[in-house]
Formats: structure tokens, C-alpha cells, sequence
């Protein structure tokens, strides 16, 4: 899924069919796996990504990659 710009919520059931899919940003790349998360990407420099459960693994161009586990919040 591409956000071009906004928020997304997201329940994916792992194993499911939609389990694996991945959420593009200008600035991340989210790889999802049975996981209850939050997106938010309102400009072209900011985007949030909150877990709620589960856990997401989050590539950035100018971070390494990050888990983002349930509870946290990334910015």
C-alpha cells in the first residue's frame, strides 16, 4: 500500500492473506505481520507509526532498520 499522504489504521492477521504486506511512504517502508498499527504521513518530512500490537519492521533511508514493537511509537 502506498500513503501518498493521511492516516491509516490497520488490523492484519498473521498468517492471513494480507499478512507481509507492506505500508510506503515517501520517507519509510513498513513490513506488516499480524499486527494492529497506526500510520500517519500528513508531509512530506513526517510520518508516525504506532503499534498497538504485534510488531513492525521499519526501513528508513536515513535510519537503519527498527522494530517497532507493541506500545511504541516512531516518529
Amino acid at each position: 500500500m502506498n500513503l501518498l499522504r493521511g492516516a491509516v489504521r490497520g488490523l492484519i492477521e498473521k498468517g492471513g492473506p494480507r499478512s507481509g504486506m507492506q505500508v510506503i511512504t515517501k520517507n519509510t517502508v513498513m513490513g506488516v505481520r499480524g499486527t494492529d498499527f497506526h500510520v500517519s504521513h500528513l508531509s512530506s518530512r513526517s510520518t508516525q507509526i504506532s503499534v498497538l500490537r504485534g510488531e513492525v519492521d521499519l526501513k528508513s533511508p536515513k535510519k537503519e532498520d527498527v522494530k517497532i514493537q507493541a506500545g511504541q511509537t516512531y516518529v
